[in-house]
């Protein structure tokens, strides 16, 4: 019963939440996933435009391109440690020389979450929590520098 009530103190963080809204559309996008139907935070961070940037972005050449490079990164590995270099290049490619952006820092937390998502169907289960967690850690420290996404940085 603990990490119920773990989860449920969890779910109505800020943070935590837009993180786990945010893997959970993708995994949806790729019906892999469900909506979930737990209580609103105080604040909600994970927004309807975010929800439309993510599935513009992921339904654009932009799924094909990660399929490709997950494969070339991973070559078919698939455990928590090609995970952890596979997220790890992808987010360098997907931030070098690009300025910091809301729009930008939505669709590089969609590939953390896509990457997850590719590895949960090879049978690497633990990543989906640790894809939220990581998303989760990433937002707190973007929003330390600023009160909102729009206005921060990497």
């Amino acid at each position: 019963m603990a990490e119920v009530k773990d989860f449920m103190d969890d779910i109505r963080n800020d943070k935590y939440r837009f993180a786990h809204d945010l893997v959970t559309e993708v995994l949806m996008l790729r019906g892999e996933g469900r909506p979930s139907t737990y209580p609103l935070p105080d604040r909600v961070l994970f927004t309807k435009e975010h929800r439309k940037l993510i599935e513009s972005f992921l339904l654009s050449d932009q799924a094909f391109y990660l399929d490709k490079r997950i494969k070339e990164i991973t070559k078919d590995r698939y455990d928590c440690h090609t995970y952890a270099t596979c997220r790890q290049v992808l987010i360098n490619e997907f931030t070098k020389n690009v300025p910091y952006s809301e729009d930008n820092f939505i669709c590089v937390c969609a590939v953390i979450a896509y990457i997850a998502a590719y590895f949960r169907k090879r049978k690497v289960y633990r990543v989906t929590n640790d894809s939220i967690e990581y998303i989760r850690v990433w937002i707190t420290r973007i929003l330390s520098r600023s009160l909102n996404l729009k206005y921060s940085s990497w």
